[in-house]
C-alpha cells in the first residue's frame, strides 16, 4: 500500500511537471508572436516617420517658394529626383548643382515663386518612393 501511494504521488508530480512545461511552451510561443508583431509595427512606424518629409505635401497645392524648399529637401537629403511639369515644359532636378537654376529667371528650370504646384509622390511596386512630381496647376497672383 505504501509503494502504490508513493507511485501515485510521483505520477501526479510528473503530470504536474509535464503540464507546467506545456503551459510554459505555449506562453513562449505567444510571446514570440506578440514580439514579432510589435517589431513589425515598430518598423512600419519608423518607415512612416522617415518618409514624412517626402509625403507631407502629397496631393496639396504648394506655392513656388515652398516648392523650392521642398525640392532642396528631397534632392539634397533624400537623393530622389524631382520632376517639375510646367504648362509647356517638363524638367527634372536630380542634384544640388541645379538649385541655382531654380531661382534664375533666365533658366529653363525657373520656378515662379507665386505659381501653385500640386505634389505627387511616385512609388514603385514595392511601395518605395522613387520620385516626386510637381505639376503646375495655376498662376499665382
Amino acid at each position: 500500500m505504501n509503494i502504490s501511494k508513493e507511485f501515485l504521488m510521483e505520477a501526479v508530480g510528473l503530470s504536474l511537471l509535464v503540464a507546467l512545461i506545456l503551459i510554459g511552451m505555449q506562453m513562449f510561443h505567444k510571446t514570440i508572436k506578440i514580439t514579432t508583431l510589435l517589431q513589425n509595427n515598430q518598423e512600419e512606424s519608423i518607415t512612416q516617420l522617415e518618409e514624412y518629409d517626402l509625403v507631407k505635401y502629397e496631393d496639396l497645392l504648394l506655392d513656388g517658394m515652398t516648392v523650392l524648399g521642398y525640392i532642396k529637401k528631397v534632392v539634397g537629403e533624400h537623393q530622389l529626383p524631382v520632376i517639375v511639369e510646367e504648362k509647356q515644359k517638363k524638367f527634372s532636378v536630380t542634384e544640388r548643382a541645379e538649385f541655382g537654376l531654380l531661382r534664375d529667371v533666365e533658366s529653363e528650370k525657373y520656378i515662379y515663386p507665386y505659381a501653385l504646384y500640386k505634389c505627387k509622390v511616385i512609388r514603385d511596386e514595392n511601395d518605395v518612393i522613387t520620385e516626386i512630381n510637381l505639376v503646375r496647376e495655376q498662376e499665382g497672383d
